[in-house]
């Protein structure tokens, strides 16, 4: 490739690059700073059912990652109808992720215990906090990769990344000192509703939508 189109597809994919940074960073600070509050026996319960959380958002993956050339595509051919056939896609992939969230907020210790054993049962209402991260996680895709970025607006996204990524941080520094990893999860949990809601604003502000 010529250096030209180099400069270009790094000018283009720019905010990607840096939103993609943040959310790795982002998503290894939590039990770093549970670390720095918690004993090591606390950071290894959390750190367990984090994962096990998280191992439900990965089946969305695949899914997601399927559909973002054909929603991209759509959205650029033809916007409105590129909409109408996201919305339908994420109806169904959300209602998917309620009916997750719902079953790790109602059985949480029957599930921790099937994969952790009893002992980790003291600390299932961290599968109940982030179970709703689940949720709003799978709608944020929705949101910002699949219309925002598949749209062209991923400097939109990073906006909003940017807002939701400084308050989760304060709240970890703010909470996990004297809540522990309850700080940890709140911050999880509120980072990504805060995302949704900014998100919302920015493409109602800029009418991106229409």
């Amino acid at each position: 490739p010529k250096i030209d189109a180099i400069k270009h597809q790094l000018i283009e994919g720019w905010h990607i690059f840096i939103t993609s940074i943040q959310s790795n960073i982002l998503s290894s600070t939590g039990i770093f700073v549970l670390g720095l509050f918690a004993s090591e026996k606390i950071v290894g319960y959390y750190s367990a059912i984090e994962k096990l959380v998280k191992a439900f958002v990965y089946l969305f993956t695949p899914f997601t990652q399927a559909i973002y050339p054909l929603t991209s595509k759509n959205l650029s051919d033809n916007k409105h109808a590129g909409i109408i056939f996201l919305v339908k896609i994420a109806f169904f992939t959300c209602f998917l992720a309620l009916f997750i969230m719902i079953i790790l907020i109602m059985f949480p210790k029957e599930i921790i215990s099937l994969v952790f054993g009893n002992d980790f049962n003291d600390y299932s209402i961290i599968m109940q906090f982030l179970s709703v991260w689940l949720l709003f996680g799978v709608i944020n895709n929705f949101i910002g990769i699949q219309f925002l970025i598949g749209g062209g607006n991923s400097h939109v996204y990073l906006k909003s990344f940017n807002i939701a990524s400084l308050i989760t941080l304060l709240i970890y520094f703010g909470m996990t000192w004297k809540y522990s990893y309850i700080g940890v999860v709140l911050g999880m949990v509120i980072g990504e509703i805060t995302l949704t809601l900014c998100m919302v604003c920015f493409i109602k502000r800029y009418k991106l939508w229409q």
